[in-house]
């Protein structure tokens, strides 16, 4: 359940839980910016003694779509997913938000409703800034204004790509697409170049990024097993060949209609899998 706490009076040191990471992926098209990157202590220190501290549990929700716009979040620990839901209930997650990022856009100051929604992947600590708060906070601090510019510039060639991405590749370049992007934000690379994703995306979370069926990613990803390009685990995705995932969102290794062709491969596994699991006890 969420919870709130008022921020800390004027100038008054933050509790170590309010750290926030100031590392910045090389790549810009995959880590948003991080808004509080560069500001001095006592900069960090005003913010904070302006911002509301607000605690997500696991599953919690952010802020719904078509909830009044009243508020931002800058995200301090955790991880939270924001999706869009149809009118027929279908969700298509649109990316995964962790610590330094900014939810809540695009209306930062407030006014109007959400156009998706939020929710905690994760326990989750955030600062909670209301319309009013960040204008005064980006009126009077110019690097942080220009970190929430940089952010909002994210997410617009983020969604840019997200929809492009949507409209030019087949699933099977869709998914290869989202492992990468997955083993670069949340991986660990070791030693001998594989690369582990531990945060626990299921298959249901992974079918909402592509556009896909739970059972056409199942089919998917023991097709990626079987070419030697993936291992899963308990918990845990390996991305064996990163360049091999790479060189197929790309389109370089398979031609579209050797892809149409593996893609229809795997829509028949995921059906041969639906009918199984339609006669299970």
């Amino acid at each position: 359940m969420a919870r709130a706490s008022d921020g800390s009076s004027a100038g008054a040191a933050p509790e170590a839980r309010t750290e926030i990471p100031e590392t910045i992926s090389p790549n810009p098209l995959l880590r948003q910016p991080n808004v509080m990157h560069g500001i001095s202590p006592a900069q960090r220190n005003y913010v904070l003694s302006i911002a509301t501290h607000r605690h997500f549990d696991a599953g919690d929700v952010l802020f719904a779509q078509d909830d009044p716009h009243d508020r931002i979040y800058i995200i301090e620990t955790g991880l939270v997913r924001a999706f869009y839901t149809s009118k027929a209930g279908d969700e298509i997650t649109l990316a995964y938000w962790q610590a330094g990022d900014l939810v809540g856009a695009p209306l930062v100051f407030g006014g109007g409703y959400h156009t998706w929604s939020c929710r905690a992947v994760a326990e989750t600590c955030t600062l909670a800034l209301r319309g009013a708060e960040l204008r005064t906070l980006v009126q009077e601090l110019p690097v942080f204004a220009v970190n929430i510019i940089e952010a909002l510039s994210f997410k617009v060639q983020w969604l840019s790509h997200f929809v492009q991405r949507l409209g030019t590749q087949d699933v099977t370049e869709r998914l290869a697409s989202l492992l990468e992007t997955l083993g670069t934000l949340h991986g660990v690379v070791d030693e001998d170049g594989t690369i582990t994703i531990g945060t626990p995306f299921t298959h249901e979370d992974l079918a909402a990024m592509v556009s896909a069926s739970r059972p056409w990613i199942t089919a998917a990803l023991k097709g990626f097993q079987e070419r030697g390009i993936i291992r899963t685990s308990k918990r845990k995705l390996i991305l064996l060949r990163p360049d091999m995932l790479s060189e197929i969102a790309s389109g370089a290794r398979l031609t579209r209609r050797q892809n149409r062709s593996v893609a229809s491969k795997t829509a028949t596994g995921a059906c041969s899998l639906e009918a199984e699991s339609s006669t299970d006890p």
